[in-house]
């Protein structure tokens, strides 16, 4: 049986993580429930493919078809299992099939491995419904749950899992893999530094040509946010609404860096006037989910940006 290396030796970063699934193979103490929790892209789904390549290497191909996701006994849950449109949650209904499936059994392999992404999507019924199962999981089925907000999941579904902690990648292994994705691209540092350890955000970054702008457009607008007057900030709301909405998304994730390193950063001054930046932020994320559920951008904006002023 091929090691666990064979199939890890294209990740850069998380030697550690990597290193203790190697320990617990090693020993024929293969966790059945795995909970990765971290920020977003920085290679925790990845990760989960390479171990279930490695659990399912008795068959044919087994790396290349669990990327394509085409392996029978590779199952990927996401918003769109189990369901006709795609929605911003994991329903029960989709749990209950995968429960189905699991039943059935593997096809080919001697093992099943399951991928829950994102896992805080379940609504509180589909977690239930999940944790019958990883209370009892059956004999070669294997749970990969990826989350970048732990504590959105029930605590008794966390509990049943053996958690992995996933850092920020340093910036030399981002400018590394963004290369590698991108090797026409020198990577701009002062927007890597945006990132956030990020290489999923990183491509994003980079693969958008109007996003070399948004750094200084965020620091434009955050000085609105504490000292604008109303007719400028919904100058601006207008002004950020005519952007298409992934293009709004990426602009509040380097907004929303902004704000960190404006209140927490290395030799951040004080600020104009006193805010309270977890509030802050937590009015960017509500934005943002706002955004992706195509919720009016320019009301959404603008609700933002009056919001900042006002805290």
């Amino acid at each position: 049986m091929n090691s666990i290396s064979t199939y890890t030796r294209h990740i850069l970063g998380h030697e550690t993580v990597i290193d203790g699934f190697a320990q617990a193979a090693a020993q024929d103490r293969f966790p059945h429930a795995c909970l990765f929790a971290g920020p977003d892209g920085v290679g925790k789904r990845t990760l989960a493919v390479a171990l279930a390549s490695y659990l399912l290497q008795d068959t044919a191909h087994s790396f290349d078809r669990v990327r394509d996701g085409i392996h029978p006994d590779y199952l990927f849950v996401d918003t769109a299992w189990g369901v006709d449109n795609a929605t911003a949650t994991i329903k029960i209904e989709a749990i209950r099939q995968l429960e189905e499936r699991i039943v059935v059994g593997s096809f080919e392999s001697a093992r099943l491995a399951v991928v829950i992404d994102p896992a805080d999507a379940m609504t509180d019924s589909a977690a239930n419904a999940l944790l019958k199962t990883l209370e009892e999981p059956p004999a070669g089925v294997y749970f990969f749950l990826i989350t970048s907000s732990p504590y959105k999941l029930p605590a008794t579904i966390r509990s049943r899992c053996q958690i992995f902690h996933f850092a920020p990648l340093p910036e030399e292994q981002l400018f590394e893999l963004v290369r590698l994705k991108m090797p026409d691209l020198e990577p701009d540092p002062d927007l890597a530094s945006l990132c956030d350890g990020s290489v999923g955000r990183a491509l994003s970054f980079y693969a958008s040509e109007s996003v070399s702008r948004y750094p200084a457009l965020a620091s434009e607008i955050l000085g609105l946010a504490f000292s604008g007057s109303l007719p400028d900030l919904f100058g601006a709301a207008e002004t950020l609404a005519q952007l298409e909405r992934d293009q709004v998304d990426a602009f509040l994730l380097v907004f929303s860096m902004k704000i960190r390193d404006r209140f927490l950063g290395r030799g951040a001054a004080e600020p104009p006037r006193p805010a309270d930046p977890v509030a802050w932020q937590q009015a960017v994320e509500l934005a943002r989910a706002d955004v992706v559920a195509n919720v009016n951008r320019r009301v959404v904006l603008e609700n933002l940006l009056w919001k900042l002023r006002r805290t």
